[in-house]
């Protein structure tokens, strides 16, 4: 097979395109992303965020991605506290986990120690008791530590 393919209708080529994959080329499921609330709480836009919700609603703020992360996780995970309570006042279960890893916001929070997000969590009802998959790491006594 070539790797370029053409319809040919009446010896007048109407259509080609390359068997050739773009490396350039986003899937769908990227795409999508790039317009979710999840892709602005990592790139800290704010008001990207709040209108989202305010097209989709409040119960947008607890979707859950296909990695399994709410916008929390993200927004916590990078310290865009702002982002945080937009997302809290709108009903961000702080307590939301990760299927695999059983990861928390106060989880992502604390562990790139971004001391202001953990005690806006732990101040919305975080639970710093709740453990992930990576039983090496006490995120208890690491909270307390940047408390």
């Amino acid at each position: 097979m070539s790797a370029h393919n053409a319809h040919n209708h009446d010896g007048e080529s109407c259509c080609s395109h390359s068997s050739t994959p773009n490396p350039y080329a986003q899937t769908l499921d990227e795409l999508d992303f790039e317009k979710s609330i999840h892709y602005a709480c990592l790139n800290n836009d704010i008001n990207r965020v709040k209108t989202i919700i305010s097209k989709k609603g409040g119960s947008v703020v607890n979707e859950i991605d296909s990695t399994g992360y709410a916008s929390l996780h993200y927004a916590a995970r990078k310290g865009y506290l702002d982002i945080c309570r937009v997302l809290i006042d709108y009903g961000a279960d702080v307590n939301a986990i990760t299927p695999e890893l059983l990861s928390t916001p106060l989880h992502r929070a604390s562990t790139y120690n971004h001391s202001k997000v953990v005690s806006l969590l732990l101040s919305s009802g975080a639970k710093p008791e709740l453990q992930d998959s990576d039983e090496i790491f006490n995120h208890k006594s690491k909270i307390g530590e940047i408390q």
